[in-house]
């Protein structure tokens, strides 16, 4: 018995399968964005909530770096959605550039710094709110602050997680390890 004849060449079948392997991309790319959004989204959502006049909660330094770290990964995350262009860190420059992994690393190191400060002030903000009993967040966005506690030991876990990629990437960049 023969084997049937494929419809399609093999370099139409590499085509086909590198398509089909981007698109499954852009549409992961896409999600996860999407749901990054919504959670900036909600977060700004909570911390103008306790901007209003009646709210006489703790406000401090963290209030304003969380909203406007947020509001600036919303408009990248805008940006990213309605260009698709990736806001990519690790960049790679011509074959023995390493004036092009420095920056990158020092990029990559500023990033996750202001990351680090964005789950800190979360965090103990958040923390903070509930402590003192913050009415405007504990009654009034009662299911929001809810949804704070926990989504701040997810970004803990997510440090932990993003510390121990970035120690992996710098210990394969100081020993001269490439990609």
């Amino acid at each position: 018995m023969s084997r049937p004849r494929s419809l399609a060449s093999k370099s139409e079948q590499a085509r086909l399968h590198s398509l089909y392997y981007k698109t499954q991309q852009q549409n992961g790319s896409t999600f996860g964005s999407l749901v990054t959004l919504a959670i900036n989204a909600a977060i700004i959502y909570y911390v103008l909530g306790l901007e209003k006049e009646k709210c006489k909660c703790v406000r401090d330094w963290r209030h304003d770096y969380i909203k406007y770290y947020t509001g600036v990964m919303i408009v990248l995350n805008l940006i990213t959605l309605f260009t698709g262009a990736k806001l990519s860190v690790m960049t790679r420059g011509p074959a023995g550039s390493q004036l092009v992994a420095a920056v990158a690393m020092l990029v990559a190191l500023a990033m996750v710094a202001a990351v680090g400060v964005q789950i800190y002030s979360i965090f103990t903000y958040v923390g903070d709110l509930n402590k003192t009993k913050c009415t405007c967040a504990t009654d009034d966005m009662r299911t929001l602050n809810r949804a704070m506690l926990v989504l701040r030991w997810f970004y803990v876990a997510g440090a932990v997680v993003i510390t121990l990629w970035l120690l992996a990437v710098l210990g394969r960049v100081f020993l001269g390890l490439a990609y």
